[in-house]
């Protein structure tokens, strides 16, 4: 497959998991507006993180939508103006983006570490909720992260290599 076939394949997956984003986020948001009246205490405690997560999936997933359905049209443009500038800017761009991936993996098993020890550590149900919120966020943020990786690496090497 052509270099351009190969990156609106990658741009169109990558769109759709932007919008499954949006609307994750957008289904733990009602749950927390619904839910935050509740006097359960692990429910309070995973408030904030949750509206965490929320808000960081539907902001992340809707900048993705919003950048994709953009860059689509240009990318058709940049190729055919110059194929071999083209060619080096997405291959940089994806050695940026499995980088970067690498980082936030890492980012997102620290914050499921410390969800684990806050909840076998404290005694109270409060903070108890507050560690499942920074697991559910740490793992959200995880699989939606390795989602991602896998796209850009797949990409990376059907094109480049």
């Amino acid at each position: 497959m052509d270099i351009i076939s190969e990156t609106v394949k990658w741009l169109k997956t990558d769109l759709l998991q932007g919008k499954s984003m949006v609307v994750y986020g957008l289904a733990i948001l009602v749950t927390c507006i619904l839910g935050r009246k509740s006097e359960n205490m692990l429910l309070k405690g995973m408030f904030f993180p949750s509206v965490l997560l929320a808000i960081m999936f539907i902001s992340y997933g809707g900048n993705i939508v919003i950048r994709h359905t953009k860059k689509q049209k240009e990318l058709f443009f940049a190729h055919q103006a110059n194929k071999q500038i083209f060619y080096n800017d997405q291959k940089a761009r994806q050695e940026d983006l499995i980088k970067s991936y690498n980082t936030t993996l890492a980012i997102w098993t620290v914050a499921i570490s410390a969800g684990l020890l806050i909840f076998f550590i404290t005694e109270s149900d409060y903070f108890k909720g507050v560690a499942l919120g920074i697991l559910i966020l740490g793992i959200s943020a995880f699989v939606a992260d390795s989602f991602f990786r896998q796209s850009a690496k797949s990409y990376y090497e059907n094109t480049f290599r």
